[in-house]
């Protein structure tokens, strides 16, 4: 039991981090939520995770917005590390709300 425990959180841990770690931004279409993205791959990881219910709703200079499970969560923005040829990432450092 205690391993498929922490099977559940790794799993919502991984469509949390879905969610969070991109530089897609929201909009409205045909009141849908849809994302534009650097890539199509961002875009397409970014639905998943709606998919999955794990919504990205805003994002400002300061923090980012999630809806999961009906309750939003407010997340520190701290850094963005743009992608670049030489590491081949990018990285997104934000601070838990909890």
């Amino acid at each position: 039991m205690k391993d498929t425990t922490k099977g559940l959180y790794e799993v919502a841990e991984f469509w949390r981090l879905l969610a969070l770690c991109h530089t897609s931004m929201p909009e409205r279409k045909n009141g849908r939520l849809e994302y534009q993205a650097q890539s199509p791959d961002e875009a397409a990881l970014t639905s998943a995770a709606r998919n999955f219910g794990y919504v990205f709703k805003s994002r400002t200079a300061q923090t980012i917005t999630l809806e999961i499970a009906g309750s939003e969560e407010v997340y520190d923005l701290l850094a963005i590390l743009d992608f670049n040829n030489v590491r081949k990432r990018m990285s997104v450092i934000v601070r838990n709300p909890l």
